[in-house]
């Protein structure tokens, strides 16, 4: 368990500015075992962002399975600042709908060393092959005033 591989998934990952800047600071953070205990006030304070913004990016963080959170309490009932501990195993939902789609884009290929860019470009190309019209054949029309012409009626 490292702060290297939690970075990285944070990198490659389709999640929303707010989250991956909360999810930084979480990183920043945390100890040997990766987990931290900052208030939300703190968060936003350090981060520039309202306490709210902070509250959603740690539910999507949450969701998304990138972060743990814990509830801590005191000795006299009252609660503390949550635990966060960061998550380094590459389970979470946006990860499955990256293989997904990269699976995916690997059928469309149909060549396994191909890269989804290249065969998406191919396709790309294949269709704009396809729409351009066949301007001879306008060549050959009377118009309709009379005589050739190269613009379709």
């Amino acid at each position: 368990m490292d702060k290297a591989t939690v970075l990285n998934r944070v990198y490659a990952s389709n999640l929303p500015s707010r989250a991956k800047t909360v999810m930084f600071y979480l990183a920043n953070r945390s100890n040997k075992e990766l987990t931290c205990f900052p208030a939300i006030p703190t968060i936003a304070k350090e981060t520039g962002m309202s306490e709210r913004t902070v509250q959603r990016a740690l539910k999507e963080l949450c969701e998304e399975g990138y972060v743990e959170k814990s509830h801590r309490y005191r000795e006299n009932g009252g609660q503390s600042s949550n635990l966060y501990k960061l998550k380094t195993e590459e389970n979470n939902k946006a990860d499955v709908v990256n293989l997904k789609a990269e699976s995916a884009d690997k059928k469309v290929s149909g060549d396994k060393n191909e890269s989804p860019e290249v065969a998406s470009y191919q396709q790309e190309m294949q269709n704009i092959k396809f729409s351009f019209f066949d301007t001879t054949s306008y060549l050959s029309k009377e118009c309709h005033r009379g005589g050739v012409s190269c613009v379709p009626p």
